[in-house]
C-alpha cells in the first residue's frame, strides 16, 4: 500500500490508516514504513534540509505488532536514511527507514535552523503500509522471500560471520563462503556491506564473531594475488582468495601455543608422527630411538649403560639418540657439554648416578706428571629430580696467572710502573681471574715493599688496592688446599703495604677494599680518639668506593657511619692501620648481606646444630696498631663499632618461642678470624646497639673482625629458673602483704593514724598487683597459646588492669 498526500508548509505528521490483509485480518496485521518519498514543487529544487522520522503509538507495542528484532520504543522518533545519489539529488528524495522499526506515524520536517533554505514540498509518498510487500533492509534477511512479514518473525539481522549487502535477501551469505577463512562480521554496518579481514596470521572463529590463531596441529596458509601482508586488511579482504588453517602433514606437528605465523615443523629426533594434524609428536618407547619425522623408532644397541657404550652400533648414533638410549637405563648424566670457568674448560663423559670423574686442572698441570690438582666431576640428582654434573674445583691458576707472575718477577720496573701494569691487567682479566691471580697479587705487593730506594706512596697504594679489588670480582669457587693461606697472605700484604705507605691519613678506596694508616696523636691517646668511616646516607654497603674517613668525631648529616675504630696502648702513641673489606671473598661466609628470612627459617630447626651457618652481617675490618718506637705489633685495647647490613629487630621480635618452651633468637655477635683454621670464632665482648642496628666490639689483639648473624638457642634452664624464682618471690611477697594487713586492721588505735591508712592502702595495692602478675603466667603465654592473645585488645586491657592498683597508693604517698 502506498499513501500519498499533497502538502505545504515545513512540518507534517502523517498517521498510517488501519488496513486489511488478504485474509481480512485488520487489527493484528503489522504496520511499518519501507520508505518515504518527498517531492518538491520544482523538479530542479535542491532537496537538502528536510528530514523524515517514524514512530509508533503505545497501543501497537504488543504482539504481533512489535517483534524481538524491532527495537524502537513507543513515541521514539527513528530517523530514516536519506539517499543523496544523482537520482535523488533534485526534485525528489527517497528516505529509507530501518528494517527493525515498527511504525504507524511519519513526521516530515525542515531541519532546525534551515527554515529559510528548505524548498517547498509538493507531495509526500509513504510506502510500506502493507508490510509484506517490501524487502528487508541490507544486513537483514527473511526466509519468506526476503520481504517483511505481517505476522510471526519479521526480518532478522544476519548472524555473526555473515552478511547481506542487498535489500530483499532470503538468506545471508557466509563471510568465509568463498574460501577466504579470514573474514568475519559482528556489527550491522559490516553485515550490511562487507566482512572484515583478520590480521596477524589469524582466521575467523567458528562463530564468525572474531579472529583466532590456527589451533595446534594446523598451520596458516594464504593464497593471494599479492604477497600476504598480515597488517593490511584491504589486501586480505580484496586480494586473497583462499585463507585456511591446514592440517600438518605426516611427520610434522605444530604446538597449540605456537606463534600464529609459525608453520608445522618436522618431528625431532626420538619422536615421530604417523598422522596428519598432530599437535605433538609421539616419543619413542623405552630402549628405542628414532631419526624424527614420520620414520618409526628402532631398538637401541643394548639395554644396559655399559652395553650401550661398548656397542659398535653406538658410534653411528647422534648425541641425542645416544643420550636417549643411555637415559633409558636409569639415572644417567648426559649433559656432556663443555663447561667454561676461570680455571679452564672441562668436558665430562657419560656417567651413572654417583659416578665420579677426575680431570687435571688445565692451567696448573701444564708439563706436570701425576698432577695432584684436579677437577672432580660427580653425577648427581638435583632436588628437582634432574640428573646433572656437579663440578668441584681444586685448582689455583687461571689463564692470566702467568701474566701476573711476570709482573711479580719483573726487576726492571719501578713500583709505580709495576702498580699500573698490575691494575691494567686486573681490569682486563677481571671476570676471568681466580685464586692463583690473588696469590701473584700478594707477591707483586711484597716485591714493591721490598724494592730498595723506591717507596709506596698514596697513589701506588690506591692503585694496588683497586687492582686487588678487581681480582676479587673473579671466580673463587675452588677448594684448593692453599686457599686459606693465599687469602691470609693477600690480607697481610695489603696491610703491610698500608703500614709502609709514606702518606699516612690518606684513605685508598675501591669497590671491595679500603685501606689507610692513621698516625697516632695526643688526641687519640689511650682508647680515645675514634676514627670514623662513613658512606652517603641511604647507600648500601656493597661498594666502598664512596667511603670517607674522619678523625674529628664530627659527622655530616648526609653521611652514615658504618665503622668507628678506637685503639690505644696505655700512654703510647700509635699508628693504626685499618683495612676494610666488603664482600671480598677473602673470608668465609662473606655473602653479605645475609637473607633474614633464610636465617629465620634456619632458626625453626628442632635443634640448633653447633655448626649452624653464620652469615657475615657487616663489613670486615683488619686493624693493626703499630708501635712507632719498635715498629712491632703490641697488645692493645681495641674498640669497634660496626653497622650491620640486616637488622635482626628488637630483642622481643628476634626471639621465637616453641610449644615445648624452647626459645631461639637471631643475634649479631662479634667474631675474629682465626688465620690458622681460616674460620670465624667468638673472641670479643659484644654490645648490641638496637637504635642504630650496630654492634660494639671490644677486643685486645690484632686481627680481622666482623659481625656475624646466626640463630642461637637460649638456655631453657635459665629461663625456667627465672620463672620459678619470680613465682616464689612474688608468692612470698603476697603472704607477707596478707600478714601485714592482718596485723594492722585489728589494731584500732593504729588504724586511725594517717600513716597506717597509707600503709594499708599501699599493701592492698601491692597485693592486687602481685596477684595480677602471677595470674599473667596463666592467662598470657609467650608462644601466644594462652586465653589472652598477644597484641590483642584483651592484652592491652589486662596491662592497664595490672597497673591500676598502684594509682591509689601513689596518690596517698603524694
Amino acid at each position: 500500500m502506498v499513501l500519498t498526500q499533497s502538502v505545504s508548509g515545513s512540518y507534517f505528521s502523517l498517521s498510517l490508516p488501519s488496513w486489511t490483509t488478504d485474509e481480512g485480518d485488520q487489527e493484528t496485521a503489522r504496520s511499518g514504513v519501507y520508505k518515504v518519498i518527498l517531492y518538491a514543487e520544482q523538479v530542479t529544487s535542491n532537496m537538502d534540509y528536510w528530514e523524515v522520522k517514524v514512530s509508533y503509538t503505545a497501543t501497537l507495542a504488543g504482539d504481533p505488532q512489535k517483534t524481538s528484532s524491532q527495537s524502537n520504543d513507543p513515541a521514539a522518533e527513528i530517523p530514516c536514511e536519506a539517499h543523496t545519489d544523482d537520482l535523488d539529488s533534485l526534485g525528489h528524495r527517497n528516505f529509507y527507514c530501518p528494517s527493525n522499526t515498527v511504525a504507524d506515524r511519519v513526521v516530515v520536517r525542515v531541519v532546525s535552523g534551515y527554515e529559510d533554505e528548505a524548498v517547498e514540498l509538493a507531495e509526500i509518498v509513504v510506502a510500506g503500509l502493507q508490510w509484506d510487500r517490501f524487502p528487508c533492509d541490507k544486513g537483514w534477511y527473511n526466509t519468506d522471500a526476503g520481504t517483511h512479514s505481517n505476522f510471526g518473525e519479521d526480518c532478522q539481522i544476519c548472524a555473526d560471520g555473515s552478511f547481506s549487502p542487498e535489500r530483499g535477501m532470503a538468506e545471508c551469505t557466509q563471510c568465509t563462503g568463498d574460501g577466504n577463512g579470514a573474514l568475519y562480521s559482528t556489527t550491522l554496518e559490516e553485515k550490511a556491506s562487507k566482512c572484515r579481514g583478520c590480521l596477524n596470521y589469524q582466521v575467523a572463529s567458528v562463530s564468525g564473531d572474531g579472529c583466532e590463531a590456527c589451533p595446534g596441529g594446523r598451520e596458516f596458509r594464504a593464497t593471494c594475488d599479492l604477497a600476504y601482508d598480515s597488517t593490511n586488511e584491504l589486501l586480505i579482504t580484496n586480494y586473497c582468495t583462499t585463507i585456511t588453517c591446514e592440517e600438518c602433514n605426516v611427520g610434522h606437528y605444530r604446538l597449540p601455543d605456537s606463534n600464529p605465523s609459525d608453520g608445522c615443523i618436522p618431528c625431532p629426533v626420538n619422536t615421530f608422527s604417523d598422522s596428519r594434524g598432530m599437535s605433538a609428536c609421539t616419543p619413542c618407547d623405552r630402549f628405542q630411538y628414532g631419526i624424527g619425522g614420520s620414520s618409526p623408532c628402532v631398538a637401541c644397541p643394548a639395554t644396559t649403560f655399559q652395553g650401550i657404550l661398548g656397542s659398535s652400533q653406538s658410534a653411528a648414533l647422534s648425541k641425542s639418540q645416544l643420550d636417549k638410549c643411555l637415559q633409558d637405563t636409569g639415572d644417567v648424566c648426559v649433559n656432556v657439554a663443555t663447561v667454561e670457568s676461570s680455571y679452564g674448560s672441562y668436558t665430562p663423559d657419560y656417567a651413572m648416578s654417583g659416578g665420579t670423574q677426575y680431570q687435571d686442572c688445565q692451567y696448573d698441570c701444564v708439563g706436570v706428571q701425576d698432577c695432584q690438582l684436579k677437577v672432580v666431576i660427580q653425577c648427581k640428582k638435583t632436588t628437582e629430580g634432574h640428573m646433572e654434573f656437579e663440578f668441584t674445583f681444586y685448582c689455583k691458576r687461571t689463564e692470566a696467572t702467568n701474566e701476573f707472575e711476570e709482573i711479580a718477577n719483573a726487576n726492571d720496573m719501578t713500583n709505580k710502573e709495576k702498580a699500573n701494569s698490575f691494575k691494567a691487567l686486573s681490569e682486563d682479566k677481571m671476570e676471568q681471574s681466580g685464586l692463583g691471580d690473588l696469590e701473584e697479587a700478594a707477591r707483586i705487593i711484597d716485591s714493591m715493599i721490598q724494592t730498595p730506594n723506591d717507596e709506596v706512596d698514596k697513589d701506588i697504594l690506591d692503585t694496588v688496592v683497586k687492582g686487588v679489588s678487581n681480582i676479587l670480582d673473579g671466580d673463587f669457587n675452588t677448594n684448593c688446599s692453599e686457599k686459606t693461606d693465599i687469602q691470609n697472605k693477600a690480607v697481610a700484604s695489603i696491610t703491610e703495604a698500608t703500614i709502609t705507605c709514606t702518606d699516612p691519613d690518606v684513605l685508598a678506596t675501591s669497590k671491595h677494599i679500603a685501606a689507610v694508616r692513621v698516625t697516632g696523636g695526643e688526641e687519640r691517646k689511650g682508647t680515645s680518639g675514634g676514627i670514623r668511616f662513613t658512606l652517603p646516607t641511604g647507600s648500601a654497603m656493597d661498594n666502598l668506593g664512596g667511603l670517607e674517613m674522619s678523625t674529628s668525631g664530627e659527622q655530616s648529616a648526609e653521611s652514615e657511619t658504618i665503622l668507628t675504630v678506637s685503639a690505644g696502648n696505655g700512654e703510647k702513641t700509635q699508628d693504626v692501620v685499618i683495612v676494610v673489606f666488603q664482600d671480598s671473598k677473602l673470608f668465609p661466609d662473606d655473602a653479605a648481606p645475609p637473607n633474614l628470612e633464610d636465617m629465620k627459617a634456619s632458626a625453626e630447626l628442632d635443634t640448633i646444630p653447633k655448626n649452624v651457618v653464620r652469615n657475615v652481617n657487616s663489613i670486615v675490618v683488619e686493624v693493626t696498631a703499630v708501635d712507632k718506637s719498635t715498629n712491632s705489633d703490641d697488645p692493645f685495647m681495641l674498640g669497634l663499632y660496626l653497622k650491620t647490613e640486616v637488622s635482626v629487630g628488637s630483642r622481643n621480635s628476634s626471639i621465637r618461642t616453641y610449644p615445648d618452651g624452647r626459645k631461639v633468637q637471631l643475634q649479631n655477635r662479634c667474631h675474629v678470624m682465626n688465620t690458622t683454621t681460616g674460620q670465624w670464632q667468638e673472641d670479643c665482648e659484644t654490645v648490641t646497639d638496637h637504635e642504630t642496628d650496630g654492634v660494639l666490639c671490644f677486643c685486645s689483639h690484632n686481627t680481622s673482625f666482623a659481625v656475624l648473624m646466626s640463630p642461637y638457642e637460649i638456655d631453657p634452664g635459665y629461663i625456667d629458673g627465672q620463672t620459678v624464682m619470680s613465682t616464689v618471690i612474688l608468692t612470698v611477697a603476697m603472704l607477707c602483704l596478707i600478714l601485714t594487713i592482718g596485723f594492722l586492721l585489728p589494731a584500732r588505735p593504729l588504724v586511725t593514724q594517717r600513716s597506717t591508712k597509707v600503709n594499708i592502702c599501699f599493701s592492698f595495692a601491692l597485693l592486687l598487683a602481685t596477684f595480677f602478675f602471677l595470674l599473667q603466667n596463666i592467662l598470657i603465654k609467650s608462644d601466644d597459646s594462652g586465653p589472652i592473645k598477644l597484641r590483642s585488645s584483651g592484652c592491652i586491657a589486662y596491662a592497664a588492669l595490672q597497673h591500676q592498683p598502684e594509682l591509689p597508693s601513689c596518690q596517698n604517698l603524694s
